[in-house]
């Protein structure tokens, strides 16, 4: 067995497209390019353990998803559960948040606005991005 997360390696595509866009499909990698365009810097396919995390934030220690049709099956939600459940249990706990495909490939702009307010309220200060600007990955 590849671990608790060991499934995440084979998830099938949100939208018809392969991951061959720095291992993101097409919705990923739209919201990946809205990120870069408000000045964050996620770290994309983030491995944790067994875990992959589409977007990580790995100093604040949030992740964000984007979830396919494949997710609301109950098979995907025992999945995402044990996932979670593990995510939370790692030292220090993960923050998760996930957004259906179709919202963000409608609206990429409008998920990343969301997704930097999130983290601008969770860190100290509430105001500041601090380091969330600053490179992790040049593409």
């Amino acid at each position: 067995m590849a671990g608790v997360c060991g499934f995440m390696q084979e998830e099938e595509n949100i939208i018809p497209e392969n991951r061959s866009l720095y291992g993101m499909n097409v919705t990923e990698y739209k919201l990946f390019l809205a990120l870069k365009k408000i000045g964050l810097e996620p770290e994309t396919q983030y491995p944790v353990s067994s875990c992959v995390i589409d977007f990580a934030f790995p100093s604040y220690n949030w992740a964000f998803e984007v979830n396919g049709p494949h997710h609301y099956t109950e098979e995907g939600k025992q999945r995402d559960r044990k996932r979670r459940q593990f995510l939370h249990h790692t030292y220090p706990p993960w923050k998760i948040k996930s957004f259906k495909a179709n919202r963000v490939f409608k609206n990429p702009d409008g998920v990343a606005r969301e997704i930097k307010n999130i983290i601008e309220k969770d860190s100290e200060g509430g105001d500041s991005l601090g380091g969330l600007a600053r490179s992790y990955r040049h593409w």
